[in-house]
């Protein structure tokens, strides 16, 4: 089989590299397709793909790599992956990569909005998204017109394979800490904490009423309230910095340390997490990746919700984020001073479970099997694609395996 990495963005790299290695541990052939027709400036314009950006392992690990513009379809692709496939229509892809099986991959929550029947497959995290993605089209309807025909409504299957990152997790054992820390400037002896601050810089689209929500989310008095917690256990503050978000100088004056990628397209957060002892954030996905760590997080929020987006869409944010131990809700007024500010206790205001806990690690085990789903996401990924492929490698045949060994129809969920 030759399996082709279609890639955007470099932080999609980390989700689809279990899958490289797991496809050529098994013999098969991946070509990494790189996108770059994304924006040249602007926020999010370091993700763009550029060969001089990829990190070095990508060399080793696949047989070749071809830019979006540059595509011969004498690449002979068996099938695509897409991470993060929402941002591709299906005309564009039907002109690029004819008759190839198509499969997308979900790397966000938001992925699954839109992800309708022009995919032959989308592989999601658990069977939790999976469900909540039926709703979501029950209740909008919102689907693409499948490629090879059919109504609007009609959605590709949507097959649980776990999270990627927890496999990337796995090639970093948590007894490397001390290499960790050694590599990220960590100083040793002292817990870690890690601030993501909320990336307003791409956030723009959102307009006025984004930032007049959530304006405490990043202002002087949060960040050192955040700092005052951090001394009081005697740690170290770390913030997690990254080229789409313009950190404040208060916020640089009141970490012990500022690190940002390491180099694009690792997972830096990932890696510092593992390290930490407790991460606070503002309704960020990095969440999962707290989870998949084993650290617990703070979510920061506002007590009432800017007027934008769909109600259910949002409604996902909360399940993941208030769901203590794991993910703590610290509430912040929207329309006053944060309520966490009122004594000057508020230094405690903030405290972390312990990671190493019975509590924690129960509530931990729940949540993994709820919203991350099984380990060895690359190696399940790679059987899917062989049984629907029919080929083990070149010349090597197989049966192919029906849709419904997941308990769905060919044509899409059950509804």
């Amino acid at each position: 089989m030759r399996l082709g990495l279609l890639v955007r963005r470099l932080n999609q790299l980390p989700h689809v590299q279990p899958v490289a290695r797991a496809a050529k541990e098994r013999g098969h052939e991946v070509v990494l397709v790189l996108d770059q027709r994304g924006a040249a400036t602007g926020a999010k314009a370091s993700q763009t793909p550029m060969w001089h950006r990829l990190p070095s392992r990508w060399f080793g690990m696949v047989a070749g790599m071809r830019v979006w513009k540059t595509w011969d379809t004498e690449a002979d692709l068996d099938a695509l992956l897409v991470p993060g496939g929402i941002a591709y229509t299906p005309a564009e892809l039907d002109a690029a990569f004819p008759d190839v099986p198509r499969l997308a991959l979900q790397t966000a929550w938001s992925d699954l909005l839109w992800l309708g029947g022009t995919w032959d497959a989308v592989y999601c995290w658990s069977d939790w998204w999976r469900v909540q993605a039926r709703e979501y089209f029950r209740a909008f309807g919102r689907a693409i017109p499948h490629r090879r025909g059919g109504s609007s409504v009609d959605l590709a299957p949507v097959i649980p394979v776990g999270y990627p990152l927890m496999d990337v997790l796995n090639d970093t054992p948590l007894y490397e800490r001390t290499a960790i820390r050694r590599r990220l400037g960590v100083p040793d002896g002292r817990p870690v904490y890690v601030l993501a601050p909320f990336p307003f810089d791409s956030h723009d689209r959102q307009g006025w009423r984004l930032k007049w929500a959530y304006r405490y989310l990043g202002d002087a008095a949060t960040v050192e309230a955040i700092r005052n917690a951090v001394t009081a256990q005697g740690g170290v503050l770390v913030v997690k910095s990254r080229p789409k978000t313009t950190l404040p100088g208060w916020t640089r004056a009141a970490a012990d340390l500022v690190i940002e990628d390491a180099e694009a397209g690792e997972p830096t957060m990932l890696h510092l997490l593992a390290i930490a002892d407790g991460a606070v954030g503002f309704y960020s996905m990095s969440v999962l990746e707290a989870a998949a760590a084993g650290c617990p997080w703070l979510c920061l929020a506002p007590t009432r919700w800017p007027a934008y987006g769909d109600r259910l869409g949002q409604s996902w944010w909360e399940p993941l984020h208030h769901a203590a131990p794991v993910s703590t809700r610290v509430p912040l007024s929207a329309w006053r001073a944060p309520t966490m500010f009122h004594d000057d206790r508020h230094s405690t205001a903030l405290a972390w479970p312990d990671r190493a806990s019975l509590r924690y690690l129960a509530g931990r085990e729940q949540y993994v099997r709820t919203f991350l789903g099984p380990m060895n996401a690359g190696e399940r990924i790679v059987a899917d694609l062989e049984a629907r492929i029919g080929t083990r490698s070149r010349g090597e045949e197989i049966p192919a395996r029906r849709d419904e060994a997941h308990g769905l129809r060919a044509g899409g969920f059950d509804v």
